[in-house]
């Protein structure tokens, strides 16, 4: 469809899974797979982002076309190969992952959470995330719910203790911070947020909608954490291979390896003792792509890994058992 004529015939564009691509004339500039082709093709008409290679991009486009499909391995294997084969002049300049970011934990010193853009320091990594907002936003709701630390610098005590919002972390022996962090911050603490939706409905049972809203919303957020944190459990080192409608694929490391006659490479980094819990940027897209297809395939498999994660938590310290 010519991008002119794009607005005006959004509904005549499938809301379903598949690949798009943004063409100018018939030279293939952009192709990446996504979950709701519509959806998609309207954010670069409507994206606030003022990335400089995005409005080439768009700028650039004459055409916008599209591949729908069900199959979400086969989805991804169609990307890859067309990547491999074409080689679009956009898809390396465009990485988003470049802006994604890790919540980095320091069990000893102020401040103990913050945002990082690599995993070079002596912390331990969580994710990484999609955006360090979400992260800021995690910090400040445990904060909020449990009296956390959300320190702002190296300073302390600093305002947040003075006005009785934390329990003063940073007066206290280590262990104290370190049981914290390993009962909320490692792995999903589900037994918490069962315990916050009970406040909630006593909050609406007392009329108290405004705290019950803004409760909700710590909540959702604190679950969205929660299950990232179990992907980030599962994922790593799962390995995986079936046939499905005749064509024999394999995931490594929760990347596809294989489709059909197509061989990918996985190349993974041996991953350090504070990266349990953290992947490379650039893999955080693909292994959630395969997360999710696991997830109505082999959730079985995808226990097992998670399991023996915590277990190599526990035996490294980070975890009680």
């Amino acid at each position: 469809m010519r991008k002119k004529d794009i607005l005006s015939n959004l509904q005549a564009i499938p809301s379903e899974k598949g690949i798009i691509f943004l063409k100018k004339e018939e030279n293939f500039l952009y192709v990446r797979r996504t979950k709701n082709i519509r959806k998609s093709i309207n954010n670069f008409f409507t994206s606030r982002n003022q990335d400089d290679v995005l409005f080439q991009l768009i700028s650039q486009t004459t055409d916008f076309d599209w591949k729908t499909e069900t199959n979400q391995l086969q989805i991804l294997a169609t990307e890859k190969k067309m990547l491999k084969k074409i080689e679009p002049q956009f898809n390396d300049k465009l990485n988003f992952w470049r802006n994604y970011f890790y919540l980095a934990i320091d069990f000893y010193n102020v401040p103990y959470f913050s945002t990082a853009e690599d995993t070079q320091k002596k912390k331990f990594y969580v994710g990484p995330f999609h955006s360090n907002f979400f992260i800021i936003d995690v910090i400040g709701c445990f904060a909020e719910l449990l009296k956390a630390p959300a320190c702002e610098g190296e300073d302390f005590p600093c305002e947040r203790l003075k006005k009785q919002q934390c329990l003063g972390y940073c007066l206290e022996e280590t262990k104290k911070i370190q049981n914290l962090i390993s009962k909320y911050y490692l792995h999903p603490n589900w037994e918490f947020l069962k315990r916050k939706r009970q406040d909630q409905g006593n909050l609406l049972r007392d009329l108290q909608f405004t705290q019950a809203e803004l409760l909700k919303k710590e909540i959702n957020l604190i679950d969205s954490y929660y299950k990232h944190l179990q992907f980030l459990l599962s994922i790593k080192h799962i390995k995986w291979e079936d046939n499905i409608a005749g064509v024999h694929y394999r995931i490594e490391d929760g990347i596809l390896a294989k489709a059909g006659d197509f061989e990918f490479p996985v190349i993974i980094p041996e991953y350090r003792e504070n990266e349990i819990l953290a992947v490379n940027k650039e893999h955080l897209d693909e292994m959630l792509w395969c997360y999710e297809f696991l997830c109505q395939h082999a959730t079985e498999k995808l226990d097992k890994q998670k399991q023996k994660s915590i277990e190599e938590l526990i035996k490294l310290g980070y975890l009680e058992s």
